[in-house]
């Protein structure tokens, strides 16, 4: 990851905007700083991947990492609900689909399973970018969310990404990973340690999941996910993660092939300290345009 920022007016890239340089001279020198940055991490690329070697993110190694995941799923599929049969149903219909999912996948799924495993929470919720955004980087809804975690913009504020003209955080995977993670958290902290609706919270907001308990106790009735009065959306949200984990778990039964995500570190991120335009970026590191927009 090039932690960077274009001089044209694209808006998507991974660092605030600095003033423009004027002087050839301080071009020159922002390209000597960076060729010698990019440097240090291609020079050092062979001993991170050593290192990452020595250290698989499991102790029985896997060398994919949807097979890492699914050793580790800890959440109830519910395959008797009604909703996820139906989305097992579609995801067993749609190989292409997740195919193409695991393409945009790869780049972040080692980092994002890092950074779960360092917080102990379950490895089921690396599946949830599926459900918010195909892990697409650049997904943006009509309600204003962004990134492969969706955070509208008040709530990627919330938890620190910022959000202007040349930058955007909710698209940073490493400031969006870690705001996801802590908003989830908090959810699940909230929710005294129920996944569900923590996960329920996270699409329709703690507020809308509390009002719906509230009532269900009023009324007698039950509060657990499957029974609250929730938006059409949401009580399809958790559903479509549930049929992920049950597909993932049980791949061989649905015949569903994961494409290969090798255990490995993907990026190194390097602060150039200033903007630059990605395709210089480009030349000097020599990645494609593609590889650098991811």
């Amino acid at each position: 990851m090039i932690s960077a920022c274009n001089l044209s007016s694209t808006r998507f890239d991974s660092a605030e905007a600095a003033p423009i340089p004027e002087k050839s001279q301080t071009l020159d020198l922002m390209s000597k700083n960076i060729v010698a940055n990019i440097s240090e991490i291609t020079n050092s690329k062979v001993k991170v991947d050593q290192e990452m070697d020595n250290q698989p993110l499991n102790k029985k190694k896997h060398t994919n990492l949807w097979l890492l995941i699914k050793d580790d799923l800890q959440f109830d599929s519910n395959i008797n609900q009604r909703s996820v049969k139906e989305k097992i149903a579609w995801f067993t219909r749609h190989q292409a689909y997740l195919d193409r999912v695991a393409d945009r996948a790869e780049p972040y799924l080692f980092y994002i399973i890092s950074k779960l495993k360092e917080r102990n929470m379950p490895l089921d919720l690396a599946l949830l970018p599926i459900v918010e955004s195909a892990y697409k980087p650049f997904a943006y809804s009509p309600s204003h969310a962004s990134g492969i975690w969706q955070f509208i913009p008040a709530t990627g504020k919330r938890f620190g990404m910022k959000q202007n003209w040349w930058y955007d955080g909710r698209r940073d995977i490493i400031l969006s990973t870690n705001g996801a993670l802590d908003y989830l958290q908090n959810l699940n902290k909230r929710f005294n340690g129920n996944w569900f609706h923590a996960l329920a919270a996270y699409n329709a907001g703690e507020g809308n999941v509390e009002k719906a308990i509230r009532k269900n106790k009023k009324d007698g009735k039950k509060t657990d996910f499957w029974s609250l009065p929730l938006s059409r959306e949401t009580r399809s949200y958790v559903p479509n993660l549930l049929a992920l984990t049950e597909i993932l778990r049980n791949n061989a039964k649905y015949n569903i092939n994961f494409k290969n995500i090798p255990n490995k570190k993907y990026f190194e991120q390097v602060n150039v300290d200033s903007q630059i335009d990605l395709a210089t970026v480009a030349k000097l590191s020599g990645l494609s345009m593609s590889e650098v927009y991811t």
